[in-house]
């Protein structure tokens, strides 16, 4: 088998742990699909704006990463791992190779990106009223990248660490990743509310995941981010885009149900509301 042969299935092998590994985090944005419906709106008011909040901060797609980076933290695996990628390169041969195909990865998720906003139904009676929709979608997505890519420039300025290669001091968070995991995330959340059959709604989401995850890692490979860097970008990406794009594009359906606890007293009281 060639070189590039062998890399190739390498890829192959760690799109497939990536996607595992999003699998374990707890479906993400998929967790509530059948509740969902598309929405677009340019002008959410404040409870939707709220809601979306909260289900970004709670989604686990943010919330492990931020728990990952704890734990790479502790008695400095962070450049243990980062030295280790650095020296073997154990999935894509050399720097070089694996800088290059972090170019491409992140090239072609966003690229991904925009083409799931194809995917979900086209809203409204006119043909006026879809175009408008489809343009309000495409605007949203540039938007996210903008937000999140701002978001990163502004945090690499205020840490200012160096990277592992000492190129500079630009390190944290990775740009790549960041990007990556945004295109990842809002195909998630366009094919959530698609109406393409499961389970390739599914599968097609977490290869992406797997794809964005082997961006960052090729960043660790290329000797230009630690890991901290890389999930620190996970946690940014998701939180963004699972916010945007709930706030303006996808929101609850009316039929869903509702759990609540309520104390009474010294006891308690489970209420269970259905909306039709």
């Amino acid at each position: 088998m060639s070189g590039r042969s062998q890399v190739r299935v390498k890829i192959y092998r760690f799109i497939f742990l990536g996607t595992v590994l999003s699998v374990l985090e707890g479906c993400g944005t998929f967790r509530d699909g059948e509740n969902l419906m598309s929405d677009i709106t340019l002008c959410p008011d404040l409870p939707r704006f709220l809601a979306a909040a909260r289900e970004a901060a709670l989604d686990p797609d943010t919330w492990a990463p931020a728990i990952g980076a704890g734990i790479m933290s502790i008695d400095d695996w962070d450049g243990k791992v980062s030295t280790w990628a650095c020296g073997h390169h154990p999935v894509f041969g050399s720097r070089q190779k694996a800088l290059d195909a972090s170019d491409w990865l992140r090239d072609g998720l966003s690229f991904w990106s925009y083409i799931t906003t194809a995917f979900p139904p086209y809203e409204g009676n006119t043909t006026a009223r879809k175009v408008g929709n489809k343009s309000i979608e495409l605007l949203v997505n540039f938007g996210t990248f903008e937000a999140v890519g701002a978001t990163t420039d502004g945090l690499k300025r205020l840490t200012d660490r160096t990277r592992p290669d000492g190129s500079n001091r630009m390190s944290f968070p990775s740009a790549h990743a960041s990007r990556a995991f945004t295109a990842a995330a809002f195909a998630s959340a366009n094919l959530r509310i698609s109406p393409m059959a499961e389970p390739y709604d599914a599968i097609l989401a977490y290869t992406g995941r797997g794809a964005a995850w082997l961006t960052g890692w090729a960043r660790i490979e290329g000797g230009k981010h630690y890991p901290t860097d890389v999930l620190a970008s996970a946690c940014l990406a998701n939180f963004f885009t699972v916010l945007i794009h709930r706030t303006f594009i996808s929101r609850e359906r009316e039929d869903s149900i509702t759990i609540a606890v309520i104390p009474i007293g010294r006891g308690i009281q489970s209420v269970i509301r259905v909306n039709f």
